[in-house]
């Protein structure tokens, strides 16, 4: 009787071996995972401040060159490197347009981006710049988001995004 109590003992032992070996291959393989995913996580994420605030001043329209005038001002705490722009030519929305802004001495642009230049617009002061709207032939909507530059990269202000409704054409 004794030989036949070793046997069952030999068969649980085994049996436990088999589930520690699986809780030790799923440890390891979670292990292994977190540490090739924290490779693929930035450690630090650029961020645009949360007291970054550009607004539209003012706005005229020139109905027969197809040109919209914007007078920006900032009015957060930061400096702002520059504004992301987007017409459209209904009160919906519905089309949207990137315009080419008229070339300006605050620095380079490309569509739908506007740059303040090297110093960015600083709290409290304005810029202004004209817009080419031809493509739309009148413009009721207009929106803006501010930017800053951080490592040579453009990040947009997700907190500061501003729409107004205006009638040009």
């Amino acid at each position: 009787m004794r030989k036949i109590k070793l046997v069952k003992n030999k068969k649980a032992l085994s049996e436990v071996v088999s589930y520690v070996l699986l809780i030790v291959i799923a440890v390891s393989l979670s292990v292994g995972v977190y540490a090739w995913l924290k490779v693929y996580v930035p450690k630090n994420t650029v961020e645009c401040e949360q007291g970054a605030s550009v607004i539209i001043k003012d706005f005229s329209c020139d109905t027969e060159a197809n040109k919209l005038t914007i007078t920006f001002q900032n009015k957060g705490l930061f400096d702002i490197d520059g504004i992301y722009i987007k017409i459209a030519n209904t009160s919906k929305g519905n089309t949207v347009y990137l315009p080419e802004p008229q070339p300006s001495a605050f620095g380079p642009t490309q569509s739908g981006f506007f740059y303040f230049g090297l110093n960015g617009l600083t709290p409290g002061t304005s810029a202004n710049q004209t817009f080419d709207y031809k493509k739309f032939n009148a413009v009721e909507k207009v929106q803006i988001q501010s930017f800053v530059l951080r490592d040579n990269k453009i990040v947009l202000c997700e907190h500061d995004i501003k729409t107004q409704e205006i009638n040009c054409g």
